[in-house]
C-alpha cells in the first residue's frame, strides 16, 4: 500500500510537470505543491540577466576608460593643465570644465578670466608697475558674467598677498559697489597702482556719489597704492543703461578718511574734469595733499581750472610735474607761495595747445620759475625766467617748423633762440 502511494505521488508530481512545461491555463496544482516557470520563460529571463550582467560590464569598462584617463590627466603638472585648457578649449568649455572638476576650477576662472580680459600679466604699459604686476579689470566692457566670477566666486585666498594693479571705472564701481568693496577686504589683494575712469555724463548723473564711493576706494585699497590715475573717457551707451537699473546694493555716501592712502601714493596722474560739479570738487583737498608723491601730472581743458586746482597742491616732496593745458593758450601762472612750498622741485613741463580765438595766436607768457634741472615748455612762455639758471641741464621744446607768416612761429623761432643764448 504505501509504495502504490509513493507512486501515485510520483505520477502527479510528473503530470503537474507536463502541465507546467505545456503552460495548461485552466489547470490548478495539486494543494501543496509548487508551479514551475515554463522552460520558455525560464531561459528568457536567464537571458535578460546575461544581458543585464554585459550592460553592466560595459558600463564598468568604460566608466574605466573615462575615469583611468581623467586620473592621469589630473597627475600631470601645472603647467602643462595651464597649456592644453588655454590652447584648445574655448571660454565656454572652460567655464564648464569649472563647474565639473574641483581640482582644475580654480585654474580654469583663472583662464575663463584672462579670455575675457578681467585678467591680464605683464602688459604693454608706460608704466613699469603695470609691466611687473598681474592687472584686473573691472569695467563696462567686461562681461558681467565675468565680473561675478571675479567678485564672488572664487576663494577668500585666491589673490592672497597678489600685487596688482586695479583698473575700474565709475559705472561699474556704481553697480558693484558693494561687491567690490567686499572682494577687496576679504581677497586680501595688494593694490599697487589704481587707474580709475569716467566718462562725462556718468559723472554729471553721480555726481553726488562719487565723493563717497572715490573715498571708500581710496580707504579700501590702504597704504599699498604707489600709483593713482584718474581720467576722464569716453564712454558706451551700456554705462548709462546700467545707471538706469538700480544696484544689487548701495553704500553710503559720506567721505571715508583717506589720509593712509594718499599718504602711500608716489605718482599721480589726475584729468581735472573729475571736480566739475561743487560736490566731487570737495575732493580736491583730500587727493592733492601727499607727504609721499613724488611726481604729478595735471591735464584739463582750459587754464582757468588749472589756476583754481593749484591753490590745492601741497605735496613737499615734489620732484617732477607736468601741466598740461588741452585747448586753451592762456598762459599758466603758479600761485605766489607755489615754489617755496615745493623747494624740491627739479623737473617741470609746462604746454598750452590750441589756438587763440581772437588773432589766432598764443600770446607771450612769463613764467617766473625756480632753478630747474629740466623744463618742457610750448612756445607761447617764451618769456620764462629762471633764478638760477647754473643747474639746469635740458630744455625740451616742441617741434618747430618756422613759417614767416605765422606769429606764433616766429615766438617758437625766439624760444629757440633764448636756449641757444642759454646753451652757449
Amino acid at each position: 500500500m504505501t509504495s502504490f502511494l509513493k507512486h501515485l505521488v510520483k505520477t502527479i508530481n510528473t503530470y503537474i510537470a507536463l502541465l507546467a512545461e505545456n503552460s495548461v491555463p485552466d489547470q490548478s496544482p495539486l494543494k501543496g505543491q509548487v508551479l514551475r516557470e515554463p522552460s520558455s520563460v525560464s531561459q528568457k529571463r536567464k537571458r535578460m540577466d546575461g544581458e543585464k550582467k554585459e550592460i553592466l560590464r560595459k558600463k564598468c569598462r568604460v566608466t574605466s576608460s573615462i575615469l583611468q584617463p581623467a586620473a592621469e590627466f589630473l597627475d600631470l603638472p601645472h603647467d602643462i593643465h595651464h597649456l592644453i585648457i588655454s590652447q584648445f578649449l574655448d571660454p565656454v568649455d572652460i567655464l564648464s570644465l569649472a563647474h565639473t572638476s574641483n581640482a582644475l576650477r580654480a585654474l580654469c576662472y583663472d583662464l575663463y578670466l584672462e579670455r575675457q580680459g578681467v585678467l591680464q600679466i605683464g602688459i604693454c604699459s608706460e608704466s613699469d608697475i603695470c609691466k611687473r604686476h598681474m592687472t584686473i579689470r573691472i569695467t563696462e566692457y567686461i562681461p558681467r558674467l565675468a565680473l561675478f566670477i571675479l567678485l564672488s566666486a572664487l576663494s577668500s585666498d585666491h589673490f592672497s598677498r597678489v600685487r596688482a594693479c586695479l583698473w575700474i571705472d565709475l559705472a561699474s564701481l556704481y553697480y558693484f559697489e558693494d561687491m567690490i568693496f567686499n572682494f577687496l577686504e576679504e581677497s586680501q589683494l595688494v593694490v599697487a597702482g589704481l587707474y580709475f575712469s569716467y566718462g562725462c555724463k556718468s559723472l554729471q548723473a553721480l555726481s553726488s556719489e562719487v565723493p563717497g564711493q572715490m573715498s571708500r576706494l581710496l580707504a579700501s585699497i590702504g597704504t599699498s597704492c604707489t600709483l593713482l590715475h584718474i581720467w576722464e573717457r569716453s564712454e558706451s551707451n551700456r554705462a548709462m543703461t546700467a545707471m538706469r537699473f538700480s544696484r544689487p546694493n548701495s553704500g553710503s555716501n559720506r567721505i571715508h578718511n583717506i589720509h593712509r592712502a594718499a599718504d602711500s601714493v608716489l605718482s599721480m596722474d589726475l584729468t581735472l574734469s573729475i571736480f566739475d560739479s561743487p560736490s566731487t570738487r570737495t575732493l580736491a583737498p583730500l587727493l592733492l595733499k601727499g607727504s609721499s608723491i613724488t611726481s604729478l601730472v595735471l591735464s584739463c581743458a582750459n587754464t582757468a581750472m588749472l589756476l583754481n586746482i593749484l591753490d590745492e597742491v601741497q605735496m613737499p616732496a615734489l620732484l617732477t610735474m607736468g601741466l598740461f593745458v588741452l585747448s586753451d593758450v592762456s598762459g599758466i601762472s603758479f600761485p605766489s607761495q607755489f615754489f617755496s612750498q615745493h623747494p624740491t622741485l627739479q623737473r617741470l613741463t609746462v604746454t598750452n595747445s590750441g589756438s587763440d580765438s581772437v588773432n589766432g595766436v598764443p600770446q607771450e607768457s612769463i613764467l617766473n620759475l625756480p632753478p630747474l634741472r629740466a623744463i618742457t615748455i610750448s612756445s607761447n612762455y617764451y618769456g620764462w625766467t629762471m633764478t638760477d639758471e647754473s643747474l639746469l641741464s635740458s630744455v625740451v621744446l616742441p617741434s618747430i617748423v618756422v613759417d614767416n607768416s605765422k606769429s606764433e612761429d616766429w615766438a617758437a623761432f625766439n624760444l629757440l633762440i633764448k636756449v641757444a643764448k642759454l646753451v652757449s
